[in-house]
This record gives structure tokens, C-alpha cells and sequence, in this order.
């Protein structure tokens, strides 16, 4: 929901007063701006489920199955969304449970659409990807000539990521990655480089860190393996929250020196508190390649988890989207903070909001209220020790501390 501006400056005037006379620690933005207050709409769509990487630890098993978005479903639905009614901007974001550039006529025609639809209609189009970092010339000159802005995953020097993120053949895929993460660099559209730590780079962090602030990324996303898809089938000994917690601190500390913005478990307590743990709890918009709405990027088939929940099915031509499986969505926008049990009295209720039960290892339960110890302990230690590195005067870029008058 967008504020106005007004409301937005005194909720801001407010913090501040709430300072005065207290030693309590309080971390802002360096710029308090308002929300844009024009409306954007943002559509996930997911191209294909197949892949050209086997990661080892790949949650969704990519590569197994292989299908395609036809382009006349997603026309259907691009028609539909791009309304100028409603939103004065658009948002395509192009994700993978399966590599989105793995066919580049497709990946091209999903942008060309979406850029053609919102041109004739007068809606402002932007667009974002998630991708492993493998596609070719083509692939390239779409990202360029459209200024899509890229998040690109990579584990790690030459070893770790022939390790972990190989291509289906086996050949290390490293040489290709690092070749296309330059490239957005240098054409300014990366968006961060996702990192996925295991017991095998978790040591390494500090020298992955440096490595690509060399290589002139400013933002950096860590997160722990899931224990999910393949890494299920590991016999792999996990990492320990305090072992983690230790390692993502000391990473916070090393982004915050080099001045690299950093996102993880640990950077929750910097999240606007919105009682929900993501966008499947709100307004979601997700197309999966059978031409189905999804929720959730985790739930794209009537064979995941929590699919009863998540997945809304074929879209009607001519639907609202605005009250597209509107019964469905309310029953999803009661998984709040202050209606799960389990997190009353955890000081990250209303930022982490039980955590994804989608990550939840183990049997698989129905019940969406269901948290699980282990990330919460996790993101829990991960925040502890971000605050007290903030104590110590270790802040992300463009955050200051506001102190209270004793």
C-alpha cells in the first residue's frame, strides 16, 4: 500500500520525536523519501522449467522436466494486465525454476510483447531477470538493447562454482558467468550477484566478497542452502546457525567497509516491517510455463507443495486481475504475523513473518502456519549480530544512525 507523502513525513517526524530523551539506536535511510505515488504493476513469469546447469543443490530439481510458456497464453494474459486504468507502470520480471534464457527467441518475444503492449498503451515498462549467468551473444544484446537489469547467481572462484553450478555436460560454467557478469558491469545493468553458501564456499565469503567488488558489483545477496530438490538427496553435513550467523556478520562488516550493499537473513532488520514474509502473502503475480497464476515463484505445477494453496490456475481471458482468485488470496493475506503462534515475542514478527514455509524441510504439511525452528534461529542469531555490529558503527551504504538525547 503507498503512502502519502504527508503521512509518510509525519510517520518519519514521529521516529524522530520518539528519540528524544532516549538512548534508544535507530538506523534510517539517509534519503526519507516518500513512495512513488503513481502504481506499478509487476508480473513474474517464469519462460521454461528446464535448465543447462545441474547446481548441486538446485531446489526445484531444474533441468528434470522440460517445459515452455506458450506465447499465445502469455499475449492472454499480458492483454489483460496492461492496463492504464490501473497502473501507470509496468514491471516484467523474467525468473527461473529453469534457466529464462535458455531459448532466446522466447526470452525475446516475452520482452518485445510486454514493451510493444505498454507502448501502445501508455504504460511505462521496466525490466528485471534472475538468471545463471550462462546465455550467449543473443541473450546479451536483448538485455542491452532493453536495459534489463540482471541478478546473476554465482558461488564462487573457478573450483567452487565448477562445484556446485556445473553444466548438465559437466564442463565448469564458471568462464561463462564471470564473462557476462563483466559485461553487465560494464553496461550498468547488474543488479546484484546472489550467493548461495554451503559448507564448501561458507569459509571462502570474505574472498568472495572482495573478488567481486573488484570486479566492481555493489550488491551482493547470501543466503544458506535449502535443504530441498537436490540437496535432499545429500548426506552432507549442514551448517550450524552459530557458524553461519558468525560468517554472515563478518560479511555484513566487509560490504558495509567496501561499500556494498548486502541482502540475506541477516538484513531483515533493515526491512520495512509489513507482517508478511513476502509478496505470496499479498499480490503475488506469478506465470508459470504451463500458462497457470501462480502465488508463489516456488509453485508452478499441481505436483509441488502447498500447490492447493499457491497455484490459482489457468487465467480467464478478460479476468480483473485485481480480484483474480480473490478467495484464494484472502485466505493467503491471513498468513500474518500477529496470527501465527509461533512468532509472538520474536523481536522479527512483523519483518520476517514466520520465515517461507515453502523451505521447510521435511514431511509435508498443509498448514501454512507451520514455522520451523531452524531458519528462524538462523535469521534470528544473523540479526543479532548485524545490531551489534551496527553498535559498533558498521552501516550498510546510504543508512545512518539517529541516537537519542541522554
Amino acid at each position: 500500500m503507498a503512502f502519502e507523502a504527508a503521512a509518510y513525513s509525519a510517520l518519519h517526524t514521529r521516529r524522530l520525536e520518539l528519540l528524544k530523551g532516549s538512548e534508544t539506536l535507530l538506523v534510517v535511510p539517509v534519503e526519507i523519501q516518500p513512495p512513488s505515488s503513481e502504481k506499478k504493476a509487476v508480473l513474474t513469469v517464469f519462460p521454461t522449467t528446464n535448465c543447462n546447469l545441474r547446481c548441486s543443490y538446485c531446489y526445484a530439481s531444474s533441468g528434470s522436466l522440460k517445459k515452455e510458456l506458450s506465447l499465445q497464453q502469455y499475449q492472454l494474459i499480458l492483454h489483460d494486465i496492461v492496463d492504464p486504468s490501473r497502473f501507470s507502470r509496468m514491471q516484467l520480471h523474467l525468473h527461473g525454476g529453469g534457466e529464462p534464457t535458455l531459448n532466446p527467441r522466447l526470452f525475446q518475444d516475452i520482452v518485445h510483447e510486454c514493451a510493444t503492449r505498454c507502448q501502445t498503451m501508455f504504460v511505462a515498462p521496466s525490466f528485471t531477470l534472475t538468471t545463471n549467468g550462462t546465455f550467449g551473444p543473443l541473450v546479451r544484446q536483448i538485455i542491452a538493447d532493453y536495459r534489463i537489469r540482471c541478478s546473476i547467481s554465482w558461488d564462487g572462484p573457478d573450483e567452487i562454482q565448477h562445484r556446485q553450478r556445473p553444466f548438465a555436460s559437466g564442463e565448469n560454467s564458471h568462464p561463462v558467468v564471470l564473462n557476462n557478469l563483466r559485461d553487465l558491469v560494464s553496461l550498468q545493468l547488474l543488479e546484484r550477484v546472489r550467493v548461495t553458501v554451503t559448507s564448501n564456499n561458507i569459509d571462502r565469503l570474505p574472498e568472495i566478497i572482495r573478488f567481486l567488488h573488484r570486479e566492481g558489483v555493489t550488491s551482493v545477496h547470501i543466503e544458506p542452502v535449502s535443504i530441498l530438490g537436490r540437496q535432499e538427496e545429500k548426506s552432507e553435513e549442514g551448517i550450524t546457525v552459530d557458524r553461519y550467523a558468525h560468517h554472515f556478520q563478518q560479511a555484513y562488516i566487509l560490504c558495509c567497509q567496501l561499500g556494498i550493499a548486502l541482502k540475506g537473513a541477516g538484513m531483515l532488520v533493515f526491512k520495512r516491517p509489513s507482517g508478511r514474509y513476502c509478496g505470496a502473502f499479498g499480490w503475488n503475480f506469478v506465470v508459470t510455463p504451463w500458462g497457470e497464476i501462480s502465488a508463489c515463484t516456488r509453485v508452478q505445477q499441481q505436483s509441488d507443495r502447498h500447490s492447493e494453496s499457491f497455484l490459482f490456475g489457468p487465467w480467464i481471458a478478460g479476468a480483473d486481475p485485481m480480484t483474480f482468485a480473490a478467495a484464494q488470496r484472502k485466505y493467503l493475506q491471513q498468513r500474518r504475523a500477529e496470527n501465527l503462534t509461533a512468532c509472538a515475542g520474536c523481536f522479527l514478527r512483523h519483518h520476517c513473518a514466520g520465515g517461507c514455509p515453502m523451505s521447510i524441510p521435511g514431511s509435508y504439511d498443509k498448514n501454512l502456519e507451520r514455522t520451523d525452528d531452524l531458519p528462524c534461529d538462523l535469521i534470528r542469531a544473523c540479526c543479532r549480530l548485524v545490531l551489534a555490529a551496527v553498535r559498533q558503527g558498521h552501516l550498510p551504504p546510504g543508512w545512518v544512525t539517529l541516537k537519542g538525547n541522554s
